[in-house]
């Protein structure tokens, strides 16, 4: 087959869309820009070479990597991932797009969803906590309920569903989830009573088989760290093996791969980890049977009153200083209390496994002792600063802030990503609607690694700015450093604004202390103009408020860092972004911190560097989330003047189309 070839025939002027009436809600419509990104996919994909695309929203960028994906994927007998940010883009991957190609290509397509294993119900602890709910640690009776429904929905239909907690309605307790489901370490494969109606390896047995697989990036990085060990000679990962990765939403890629080749350790995990060991309270536990030595749960007893005074004292330490997270700068400046007693316990737990008869007990011996190793390695790699290029830090959680974590993740990326990404076996392509700096590509791949490995291209948008956006800007506003006044502006201009769209608006914030404020400030002018409030971090879930958001034109959405990227409203439901305050990220977060200090020892300016491009990206997403369709119109109002009286303004409106400006 000719790849570019069969790939541009399908977007030709007889294209097999315009046979789709589901394609994009209605009438096919012949896109250049789709046709082009499509070729230039399968030209590199020919090539065996790798490439970064901005796509700009409405050119239709799924199918434009999709069919020749699946054209090479066909031809060579080859596996293609495609690779995510976000569930929903998954769900329209999978029940929509792929649906509809599945009608129209000349061969079968065999397309599978891949989820992490901990989505999945694990059939020999279901059956374990619910035959003894007193070995669990359940403290109420919800959760036991929760088992009950569980299994009652297992063994109802196992062939109805995936046995994912998602499919669960309502879905479970997260603490009830945790105790059944496929843990890492609790596995025991193919010696387990339960190994041909397992949910895990039927989904193992299905991408086995698949032709495309679609998956999120932390599924993808999981599975590229352990092929990517140096001791795994047979490269085997949580995915099975593909030739081509197609990575969209790449925006949130630098991220997602902070996240996951860092750590984070929770304190309440740790102790919820102990009790599932042994909790002398309750005298629960994996080992709380009579026949299990005293020696070994008194030496967890003691584990868990030294942990109990060793984090409470750091939690002394961090509360007065009032930061939130606080940076960890010293090597050694806390020394590690807890060392012996780790190691003690993880001794004894060796001596169990020696002599446990019980095939089941041991292997969920094993995942608790590999937790807990790995517990023990992180800490001190935490406290002592052991890992290079590391930066570290204090982080309190829970609704009281009381909950300690602590946090290492490398302060770049881009040296991790490289051979990972770019010098593999595999094709690598990456998309989004924004990734450009100016029209420059060059800042975001060398955030990531790929700035000399990759071809680049910028598509056009197909949407007229100039006749579907008014740009509002505001020339005599307060400095958001003078916060009291500029809080007031903010405040009246919002106000004004909805009183013209009646509602039907994403205000989009940097905080959650302004959008609070703000929020209790307008709270009676909402409710006098019958204008419903969503605000994020309330009452409802992100996809909740999205939901409410569009069955009530009337509506607000007050919202962070989430609602800037990743969220599609077409039609009049969403004709207003207010963008509060430029997006320049926190310079004291200690990540940022650290990324600051790196580049300063570089003789560069960290502002200049980093932190305009990233507010200029997020700008661009913030942006972006108005116009969605050609038929969609709406204004866009930029509260921060510094747009227009700073000498950097003009980079973010030189990053987005031109369109009408208006002052006020």
């Amino acid at each position: 087959m000719d790849l570019l070839k069969a790939t541009s025939e399908f977007f030709a002027d007889d294209s097999p869309l315009k046979n789709a009436v589901e394609y994009g809600g209605g009438r096919y419509e012949e896109r250049p820009q789709q046709t082009a990104m499509a070729e230039k996919i399968a030209e590199v994909l020919n090539k065996g070479e790798h490439l970064c695309v901005e796509a700009p929203t409405g050119i239709g960028k799924s199918f434009a990597y999709l069919v020749p994906a699946l054209f090479y994927a066909h031809s060579r007998k080859e596996t293609v991932l495609v690779s995510t940010h976000t569930i929903s883009l998954q769900e329209q991957l999978i029940e929509k797009d792929l649906h509809i190609l599945k009608n129209l290509l000349p061969f079968e397509i065999n397309a599978v969803l891949a989820k992490g294993r901990g989505n999945y119900v694990c059939l020999k602890r279901l059956f374990a906590a619910h035959q003894d709910p007193d070995e669990m640690l359940f403290s109420n009776d919800t959760y036991v309920d929760d088992i009950d429904r569980i299994a009652k929905f297992c063994k109802d239909d196992q062939e109805s569903h995936d046995g994912s907690r998602t499919a669960i309605t309502p879905i479970p307790s997260f603490k009830a989830w945790h105790a059944v489901n496929c843990a890492v370490g609790t596995c025991s494969a193919g010696h387990c009573s339960h190994f041909n109606d397992c949910y895990l390896q039927k989904a193992r047995r299905k991408l086995s088989k698949a032709d495309i697989i679609v998956a999120n990036h932390s599924l993808l990085f999981a599975d590229l760290a352990m092929k990517n060990e140096p001791n795994n000679e047979l490269k085997e990962g949580v995915l099975p093996q593909y030739e081509v990765v197609i990575l969209d939403e790449g925006h949130s890629i630098e991220e997602t791969a902070s996240t996951h080749f860092g750590f984070r350790l929770s304190v309440p995990g740790f102790f919820y980890m102990l009790k599932k060991i042994y909790d002398p309270k309750y005298k629960k536990g994996i080992i709380s049977a009579k026949f299990y030595a005293s020696e070994h749960k008194k030496a967890v007893e003691h584990l868990q009153k030294a942990a109990e005074s060793f984090f409470s004292k750091i939690l002394d330490w961090v509360l007065p200083q009032k930061e939130n997270p606080l940076r960890y700068t010293v090597p050694g400046h806390i020394p590690n209390m807890l060392r012996d007693e780790l190691d003690t316990v993880r001794n004894l737990m060796n001596e169990i496994l020696k002599v446990e008869k019980d095939p089941d007990k041991k292997t969920q011996l094993k995942g608790l002792l590999l937790d807990l190793t790995e517990f023990a390695i992180n800490l001190e790699a935490f406290l002592d600063m052991t890992v290079e290029g590391f930066v570290y830090w204090f982080e309190l959680s829970g609704y009281d802030k009381q909950q300690l974590i602590f946090q290492g993740v490398p302060i770049e990326v881009h040296d991790i990503l490289k051979p990972v990404l770019f010098h593999n076996d595999f094709k690598t392509i990456i998309t989004s609607a924004t990734l450009a700096v100016k029209n420059d590509l060059n800042y975001y791949l060398k955030r990531i690694g790929g700035e000399k490995d990759v071809n680049k291209m910028i598509l056009s948008s197909p949407f007229d700015f100039q006749k579907q956006v008014e740009l509002f800007i505001p020339f005599e506003m307060p400095s958001p450093k003078d916060y009291k006044n500029f809080m007031e502006k903010v405040a009246e201009h919002i106000s004004t604004f909805m009183l013209k769209t009646k509602g039907r608006a994403f205000i989009l914030f940097t905080s959650y202390k302004m959008l609070r404020e703000t929020a209790e400030t307008l709270e009676d002018f909402f409710k006098k103009e019958g204008i419903q409030l969503l605000i994020q971090g309330g009452d409802y879930s992100r996809k909740v408020m999205i939901k409410k958001f569009k069955e009530d034109v009337s509506s607000v959405i007050f919202g962070t860092s989430s609602f800037w990227a990743g969220v599609d409203v077409p039609g009049e439901a969403l004709s207003c972004v207010i963008i509060v305050k430029l997006p320049f990220s926190v310079p004291t977060h200690p990540l940022n911190a650290a990324r600051f200090e790196k580049i300063e020892k570089q003789r560069k300016s960290p502002f200049q560097v980093y932190s305009l491009p990233e507010a200029v990206l997020k700008f661009r997403q913030g942006f972006g989330r108005l116009i969605r369709t050609k038929d969609d119109n709406g204004i866009i109002v930029v509260l921060d003047n510094r747009i227009i009286k700073s000498g950097y303004g003009r980079t973010f409106l030189d990053s987005i189309p031109e369109c009408k400006r208006t002052m006020f």
